[in-house]
């Protein structure tokens, strides 16, 4: 038994760094070309974001997670709310929707990384300044009245209950604002064990989710909500992303096949 889990462990080890190989070769492609078409033809938001989905689909792929999308994510001009599980949900999300998400300043200055978050609809923000809050909030409040669509994780971090922790109130101040659509977006993992708690490091959490052989995820737009009063707005987006998430996990849950797979790829 002593000897199977030794070889389970180097393949599983294998599988990530084989993994982490090719997605730091689709950055170092990617990235470049990006560069180069935009220099020739100009910069566009839109030829960030298909960069975005196409290196978000690339990575999906290389750590075989089985996504299953239900909903509308093609809209303009909203403000898209999603919970949070573990460092991979801002690529499921954003493989669906063209918006603009808020990240800290410091993925700015990592090599490759950075430069292509810059040109992908990335906004950095200083998160640990005293002024961080208000300045996301201003920065949301611009993007969505030029028109723009925003995603954020209102929850703040990561969450490992069933169901959503409290939201912070300021962006839907800013939908509420300006009148654009809120769409609620409901995120979850079959494996619970994925999720990115606080007794593990993100390098930790990071070798971990590289070293899986497959994940089951759901991801559900929900129709789009408007009202000028910013509670209304998240109350609503809270209730909906709550009652998807105890929709999935009582599916995962009485699905006996499912729980024998989930088993077998967590070792």
């Amino acid at each position: 038994m002593a000897k199977k889990s030794t070889i389970s462990n180097f393949l599983a080890n294998c599988i990530a760094y084989i993994r982490v190989t090719l997605s730091i070769l689709c950055l170092v492609i990617q990235v470049p070309i990006l560069h180069i078409e935009s220099m020739i033809f100009g910069y566009t938001p839109e030829r960030g974001f298909k960069y975005r989905r196409r290196f978000a689909a690339y990575y999906i792929f290389i750590l075989n997670v089985k996504v299953s999308k239900k909903g509308n994510s093609e809209l303009k001009n909203a403000l898209y709310v999603c919970n949070h599980r573990m460092m991979i949900d801002p690529l499921v999300l954003l493989r669906h929707c063209d918006a603009y998400i808020v990240s800290k300043a410091e993925v700015a200055d990592y090599p490759v990384l950075g430069s292509g978050a810059k040109n992908t609809g990335v906004i950095f923000v200083q998160r640990d300044h005293r002024g961080s809050r208000a300045a996301i909030k201003e920065k949301i409040g611009e993007l969505l009245e030029r028109g723009d669509s925003v995603a954020i994780f209102p929850e703040g971090t990561v969450n490992l209950k069933d169901t959503t922790s409290d939201f912070s109130k300021g962006s839907f101040d800013q939908a509420a604002s300006v009148g654009c659509a809120v769409v609620p977006v409901a995120l979850d993992f079959a494996d619970r064990s994925v999720y990115w708690g606080d007794d593990i490091s993100l390098m930790a959490h990071f070798l971990d989710v590289f070293r899986r052989r497959r994940l089951v995820c759901d991801i559900v737009f929900g129709e789009p909500i408007y009202s000028n009063d910013p509670i209304e707005l998240m109350e609503k987006s809270r209730t909906f992303i709550d009652d998807e998430l105890i929709k999935m996990r009582v599916k995962w849950d009485n699905d006996p096949k499912l729980a024998k797979k989930v088993a077998a790829v967590a070792r």
